[in-house]
């Protein structure tokens, strides 16, 4: 059997499956719990829908106290695909509003409807928060503040092992990927060791642990994708581990290894295809069918990740996830230049504010690659302004781009000193 055989073609089949037993749950169940549970149903029909709100009448503090958790679990299942957890925390709220149900009795499915409003303002508030961040960031003090923080003046890839291991496992295997059009790198005797560190092991071994219930075996077995892709990049996998990261391949729906258990992240996705194309083709050709679907450009944008149970885009990728992953799939030949006519100004943007923030130099970083792909030697001009030599997946993206450059020159990099 092929990898794009009959165990790619029954997912439509079971994705359609999985979302009407989704759909039948979501509705379905809050009506049962009032139907068969009464008046305890009620609260318990809230607090499905929002944890901990079927609380808040009476027990407010208990309540709030779960919808508290209940946001950390989903940020934890959102950044780690740690979804056991929340799954935890909900089954915790609705077995305690059942314990403890206020003494004034409402009208069933009103608490219902009730909770369907409050959720989107749960909603509302989270996206605020993040927004917030997003938005202080750009204050001039709090700006240096953070930037300090964040950078602390790296030095390149002198400073690899700084970075977090989701970020260095990425501008290692930016830097081995066997992209065409590039000339092979050679492996810098850093990268091993970076990849190879404890703690990148240590952070799979705590998701798989938390998320799955994993314990022993290899950690990076199933998910990992931007782990095992740099440990493919310096060779650091064995025969058997090299098969087995093809199989998983296969058998994802994605056609790729999740990043973490659920999650499909754009960016992790685009690189995972490239780097096992010469093992076997069927991942990039999957990936760059995504790539004019769920994660298709939408008004600009593009979905920062997928949730895989029921393929669910979703999300808006940094600038700098976007440049840098359709950059790379422009290379790889499986998209057109869209994504550019989107990015260019964002680019011109993140030139113009310099090097400090580590989100901007990576996406001037990922830019150039673009500009050694289209032609456009203003562009090109603009973006050689900025030095990029401080975060290391920006160096990593830069080293990239002068690699394509070099191999495959257009007639807009002629660029002024």
């Amino acid at each position: 059997m092929t990898a794009g055989g009959p165990a790619h073609d029954r997912w439509p089949g079971v994705l359609r499956r999985r979302r009407v037993v989704a759909l039948v749950l979501s509705v379905g169940l809050p009506a049962v719990l009032v139907v068969l549970a009464g008046h305890r149903g009620q609260h318990m029909a809230r607090s499905l829908l929002i944890p901990g709100a079927g609380l808040y009448d009476e027990h407010l503090v208990v309540g709030v106290a779960l919808t508290l958790a209940a946001v950390a679990a989903t940020i934890a299942w959102l950044r780690w695909g740690l979804d056991s957890i929340l799954l935890a925390v909900v089954g915790l709220a609705i077995v305690v509003s059942g314990l403890m149900p206020p003494t004034v009795h409402a009208v069933a499915f009103p608490a219902i409807e009730q909770s369907a409003h409050e959720f989107p303002l749960v909603i509302l508030v989270v996206g605020a928060l993040a927004w917030l961040r997003s938005a202080l960031r750009r204050v001039p003090i709090v700006g240096r503040l953070a930037a300090r923080r964040s950078t602390r003046r790296l030095d390149g890839l002198d400073d690899l092992m700084a970075l977090p291991p989701l970020d260095r496992c990425r501008a290692v295997s930016v830097l081995t990927l066997p992209l065409a059009g590039a000339a092979p790198a050679e492996v810098d005797p850093r990268l091993p060791a970076a990849v190879g560190a404890a703690d990148v092991e240590r952070r799979a071994r705590r998701i798989g642990l938390l998320a799955r219930g994993r314990r022993g075996g290899d950690p990076f077995r199933v998910d990992h994708a931007a782990a095992r892709t740099a440990r493919l990049g310096v060779g650091a996998l064995t025969t058997d581990q090299v098969a087995q990261l093809r199989a998983d391949a296969v058998r994802a729906w994605a056609g790729v290894p999740a990043s973490e258990p659920t999650w499909v992240r754009l960016f992790d996705a685009v690189v995972a295809a490239i780097a096992l194309d010469p093992i076997d083709p069927e991942p990039a050709r999957r990936v760059g069918e995504l790539l004019h679907s769920h994660l298709g450009l939408r008004r600009g944008h593009r979905p920062a990740w997928i949730w895989t149970p029921l393929a669910v885009a979703a999300g808006r990728a940094d600038d700098w996830e976007h440049t840098a992953a359709t950059a790379l799939a422009r290379a790889a030949g499986w998209i057109g230049d869209d994504d550019w006519s989107a990015l260019r100004r964002r680019a011109f943007g993140a030139a113009a504010r310099g090097t400090v923030f580590a989100g901007d130099e990576r996406t001037v970083a990922a830019a150039r690659i673009w500009t050694a792909l289209v032609d456009d030697p203003e562009a090109a001009r603009i973006l050689a302004r900025p030095t990029v030599a401080h975060d290391p997946l920006a160096v990593a993206l830069d080293t990239l781009a002068t690699r394509l450059r070099a191999s495959a020159p257009v007639a807009n990099q002629e660029v002024a000193s």
